[in-house]
């Protein structure tokens, strides 16, 4: 047990110090542009409706909103608390849909979304945390999706939908950026309809999504944790 202990001490210590050798320097974000809101949108017997919220700045953004359907037909629930920090994005979402009768939700959504422009003024390792939870029976579906795209194109491109395979890791991601602009796309929604005869019900996903990318002052510290999670990956592989 201790020469284990040691064994794995010691290629906690060697992943970690290959790992800052080879990585690049850790960059410095600079935020150009947001989009942040929580939307509810729906038809009832054609009749279109909702509500929402939004930010204007990129302050914290911690907003919810609520929208009982006309006609009895059902209600949703949208929530973000999102953070646009010097070393890290984040965003937290929950959005629900209910629907109360067998006619007349023609369709009902409730959207938690954020786009952020950002640019490194230099290349940067970085790393993901990622949770989701949906809920219900998937009438239609619910949704969760991220996308970051940078001057060397797709970083990654990950759906969480019950119609399509799921694509998002099991766990945390790292990799590296390059320097330059970097736009960084979270969208979250829950989805019900009553159309086709459905039965009445709620849909809901839970989605946490963190972003990391450290300063350079960070940068050791961050080194060992990815060196964790590789180390874990490789054993549970």
């Amino acid at each position: 047990m201790l020469a284990s202990r040691v064994v794995m001490a010691g290629l906690i210590v060697s992943a970690a110090l290959s790992l800052s050798m080879a990585a690049p320097s850790y960059a410095a974000i600079t935020y150009t542009a947001q989009e942040r809101y929580v939307e509810i949108f729906a038809f009832v017997n054609n009749n279109a409706q909702g509500s929402s919220e939004r930010s204007f700045n990129f302050n914290p953004f911690n907003r919810s909103t609520s929208f009982n359907f006309t006609e009895s037909a059902g209600s949703a629930f949208a929530s973000q608390n999102s953070s646009l920090l010097p070393d890290r994005i984040t965003m937290g979402s929950f959005t629900r849909v209910t629907q109360t009768t067998v006619i007349g939700l023609d369709e009902g959504r409730a959207t938690s979304f954020l786009s952020v422009t950002f640019s490194l003024d230099s290349a940067s390792g970085f790393l993901v945390q990622q949770s989701r939870t949906p809920s219900g029976d998937s009438n239609p579906y619910n949704y969760a999706s991220a996308r970051l795209t940078g001057p060397g194109g797709v970083v990654f491109d990950w759906l969480h939908t019950p119609r399509q395979p799921i694509t998002w890791p099991d766990g945390d991601y790292s990799g590296t950026l390059q320097p330059g602009q970097h736009t960084l796309r979270v969208e979250v929604f829950a989805d019900r309809s009553s159309l086709g005869g459905r039965l009445p019900g709620t849909n809901s996903m839970s989605a946490s999504f963190v972003l990391i990318i450290p300063s350079p002052s960070l940068g050791p510290a961050f080194c060992l944790a990815i060196a964790l999670g590789s180390l874990r990956r490789r054993r549970a592989g």
